[in-house]
């Protein structure tokens, strides 16, 4: 049963290629901007998190490092103090 299926779907798959591409025809149609302005959307969204994310791979560890030093320089004026 599942074979007949699948046998009489592999024929009006090939039969309805054969109609589609044999009676195709040149269609020529202006499809203007609409296509266009999403593309653009994504590819200013791409570099805006492309940026955010080397910024933060850069300002993250510089920032630890940073706390790391005033950390060591406050328990330093903390002993010094007492």
């Amino acid at each position: 049963m599942i074979m007949r299926k699948l046998i009489l779907s592999n024929k009006v798959f090939v039969i309805t290629s054969i109609f589609v591409f044999s009676f195709n025809s040149t269609v020529q149609a202006y499809v203007g901007l609409g296509p266009l302005i999403p593309v653009l959307g994504s590819i200013v969204l791409w570099v805006f998190v492309a940026l955010i994310t080397i910024f933060g791979f850069i300002v993250y560890p510089v920032k630890k490092i940073l706390d790391k030093i005033k950390n060591k320089k406050k328990e330093k004026n903390k002993f010094n103090l007492t």
